[in-house]
């Protein structure tokens, strides 16, 4: 198990704002499972809903980051990463950009 990823996905999962509580627990559960590309999969998934709710966009940062993770998941060759997942995250972003509701 590659446990520098594991700490990774884990520090991204703790310190996102977006993520309710009982939704840090769940993406941990599958995270401390090994389960690395579900966990982001269910972390865009959350990510996507609360875009959409809010009607705030991810910064580039916050884009870049969350697409470093998910590139670092794909690099260990074990996990598949759907990757509708980060396509609706950039979709709903995106929509809601400044730039789009100007």
């Amino acid at each position: 198990m590659n446990m520098s990823l594991t700490k990774a996905i884990q520090d991204y999962i703790d310190k996102n704002p977006y993520l309710t509580n009982d939704e840090v627990e769940e993406a941990t559960m599958y995270n401390d499972a090994g389960e690395w590309a579900v966990s982001l999969e269910y972390v865009c998934a959350r990510l996507t809903a609360y875009i959409v709710m809010s009607k705030h966009a991810l910064s580039p940062q916050e884009m870049e980051e969350l697409e470093a993770l998910i590139d670092n998941t794909k690099i260990t060759g074990n996990e598949y990463f759907n990757e509708s997942f980060l396509c609706n995250v950039k979709k709903a972003s995106n929509f809601y950009s400044p730039k789009n509701l100007e």
